[in-house]
């Protein structure tokens, strides 16, 4: 399985999300017990615009874990750290689950479409990550200038 595309549904900020071909998100969600998730299930239309064409290859649930600004990098790092600390001992219950393939964070930014743009990662965020097993990605947007 290539690295899956999560169909956001709300503006994108920072996004965790859980992932897996085999994953029964209603399941791990009742396990959770965290508010906010949005569920989608392997076989539904990827695009709700085109249901007649391609159909999700894995199921997956996502939230918003920041919903500071594209161009408030480190608010929003700011605001994962304190959810992953918040929930630590529930996210911890996701990497025994062996039906998740990807246990994501997702950072949704504005850069100014400079030739070298950097971000610097905070490494408590960096930790608590690792130990909860997550990967990061930054999705970086143009500003169009």
């Amino acid at each position: 399985m290539g690295k899956p595309q999560t169909i956001y549904l709300y503006p994108m900020s920072c996004n965790l999300s859980i992932i897996g071909e085999d994953l029964d998100v209603d399941a791990l969600d009742a396990k959770l017990g965290l508010p906010g998730f949005h569920k989608n299930y392997k076989g539904a239309p990827r695009y709700r615009t085109k249901p007649e064409k391609e159909k999700l290859p894995y199921s997956y649930m996502s939230t918003t874990v920041s919903e500071a600004g594209f161009y408030a990098f480190e608010q929003q790092v700011k605001d994962v750290i304190a959810y992953l600390q918040q929930h630590y001992d529930i996210l911890k219950l996701v990497s025994g689950v062996k039906e998740v393939q990807y246990f994501n964070l997702d950072f949704g930014v504005r850069h100014a479409g400079k030739f070298r743009q950097g971000l610097y990662v905070d490494p408590e965020l960096v930790r608590l990550a690792g130990e909860l097993g997550m990967s990061i990605e930054v999705s970086m947007y143009s500003s169009g200038e």
